[in-house]
């Protein structure tokens, strides 16, 4: 059986958050949108910063986001479980207490993202850029990550190897 997605433009996918809407799982976004480089990013931000986003999250598990710029995004607390972010540009965003656990973040740009709490459980961090990750040994589920061509930082392998525990056979690029 095909999965199914609620197709949006990028544009309404913000104005969505925008009007209140919390609750946006099984969402497809055309790929590569420009969420940071649009208009209304500034807006959307500002309009985040201001929510309660802990008691409020903002959901879309499930969600192709494929190659979603996001740069600098405020998203603590976003639901983001088994998400397909392959290919995301998420440098600098605010993912603490994220929840992505499942998600697809091959080859997603987390350049000194913030992870404290984030959960990363089973998540594909396949040849991902988690160098200069902000709190990389406060995340959660790094044991059970996938990571294989990850670029890290020496300080970061050392987390994701103490994490694992020798577990399983993974290849890191230090940055």
């Amino acid at each position: 059986m095909a999965e199914r997605y609620t197709d949006m433009k990028g544009e309404e996918f913000a104005r969505k958050i925008l009007d209140g809407e919390r609750n946006l799982p099984r969402i497809r976004i055309p790929t590569g949108f420009d969420l940071s480089g649009h208009d209304i990013f500034p807006e959307l931000q500002d309009y985040l910063k201001k929510q309660d986003m802990q008691s409020h999250p903002l959901v879309l598990d499930n969600s192709q986001l494929i190659g979603i710029k996001a740069q600098g995004i405020y998203l603590p607390y976003v639901q983001m479980r088994e998400a397909n972010l392959r290919e995301a540009n998420l440098r600098e965003a605010d993912l603490r207490e994220a929840d992505l656990s499942g998600a697809n973040l091959e080859r997603a740009n987390l350049e000194r993202a913030n992870l404290y709490g984030a959960n990363l459980c089973e998540a594909d961090l396949e040849r991902a850029n988690l160098s200069g990750v902000y709190n990389l040994e406060r995340a959660l589920g790094l044991g059970s990550a996938v990571f294989g061509g990850t670029f890290v930082t020496s300080e970061g392998e050392t987390i994701i190897r103490k994490a694992r525990k020798g577990i399983g056979e993974y290849l890191f690029v230090r940055c």
